[in-house]
């Protein structure tokens, strides 16, 4: 099953590196792109909602001349407690 997510391209940034500091095992930086999303609500108001979704490095190179405009991404989900989203090629 293929997953898309959609929204407006706020935002695009790299992490830091995370190093463990028990094991020292260093986790490296990893791009991150912030998506809004418009929700209507049965109420007729509106709200947005922003989710920051990591992406492969190809992918956030595709996505940097996109801020501001509405994209569409392949991506994985899981779960943390609340649904997050992850980019896929």
């Amino acid at each position: 099953m293929t997953h898309y997510i959609e929204g407006t391209l706020k935002n695009l940034y790299r992490t830091n590196e995370y190093v463990n500091k028990e094991t020292g095992e260093t986790t490296p930086s990893k791009y991150k792109i912030q998506l809004e999303d418009k929700i209507e609500l049965k109420n007729g108001e509106v709200k947005f909602e922003t989710n920051d979704i990591s992406v492969p490095d190809k992918v956030a190179m595709e996505l940097k001349t996109q801020i501001g405009k509405v994209v569409r991404i392949k991506c994985g989900i899981m779960a943390k407690g609340q649904i997050a989203f992850y980019g896929k090629e």
